[in-house]
């Protein structure tokens, strides 16, 4: 048998653990037959009671490790750190305001200027959306364009193209303009009947769109 005598003000409040153990206060003594089920809610309780003595406003602390002691400079020989404080003798770098600027090597050229440069970021990614079959197939349209992508709400209303992704499932005949589609979405479209007219050609002119608007508003002809 286990006597079980503890405060567990906070749970016992609301009625949590100390229902299930047949306290009725705080300081009431219950005997209670050995059980895998008594061991657990014995454990319950020190837990509850570990946890409500660290919330306390004057028990709270940081972590262990999280916060050390600044370093005591200039105050002597025995620390290692007096006289020049552990920046050495004269120089830049000894004196107050001593430095430059993050990467600055001297004059040499820096590590972020020697390393060659890898692709780009594409400022147009963002605005090319993805859609997938099944939300072709909820489309009460058999033509599908961007425009009518953007006017069911399936893109963004400034999105500059769409591109079919072989997610889900389509089971009736779409005609696709202008929008690209994966190699997989465009077999499964075929497979049902439907086509898919220049997706390629229409995804380069919608992202080449305000370029093409320029040349036209300038007289310089452009060849579709």
């Amino acid at each position: 048998f286990f006597f079980f005598k503890q405060k567990t003000a906070y749970e016992m409040q609301r009625g949590l653990v100390g229902s299930e153990m047949c306290i009725r206060d705080s300081h009431h003594t219950v005997e209670l037959q050995d059980s895998p089920a008594v061991r657990g809610m014995i454990t319950k309780v020190a837990y509850l009671v570990k946890c409500e003595a660290q919330m306390r406003l004057n028990a709270i602390k940081p972590a262990a490790g999280a916060k050390h002691a600044a370093k005591r400079v200039g105050r002597g020989i025995g620390s290692g750190l007096g006289k020049t404080a552990g920046r050495g003798h004269k120089g830049q770098k000894s004196r107050t305001g001593g430095f430059h600027k993050v990467g600055f090597e001297g004059g040499q050229m820096p590590m972020q200027r020697r390393l060659p440069k890898r692709g780009f970021v594409s400022l147009t990614r963002a605005r090319i959306a993805e859609v997938r079959l099944s939300e072709l197939e909820a489309l009460p349209v058999d033509d599908v364009d961007l425009l009518v992508l953007q006017q069911a709400g399936i893109v963004a209303a400034d999105a500059l193209a769409a591109k079919v992704v072989l997610s889900g499932a389509i089971s009736r005949k779409v005609n696709l303009r202008g929008v690209g589609v994966t190699k997989g979405a465009k077999a499964a479209i075929e497979a049902v009947g439907g086509t898919v007219e220049s997706a390629e050609q229409g995804v380069t002119w919608l992202i080449n769109r305000p370029r093409l608007r320029r040349r036209e508003s300038s007289g310089i002809s452009s060849v579709a």
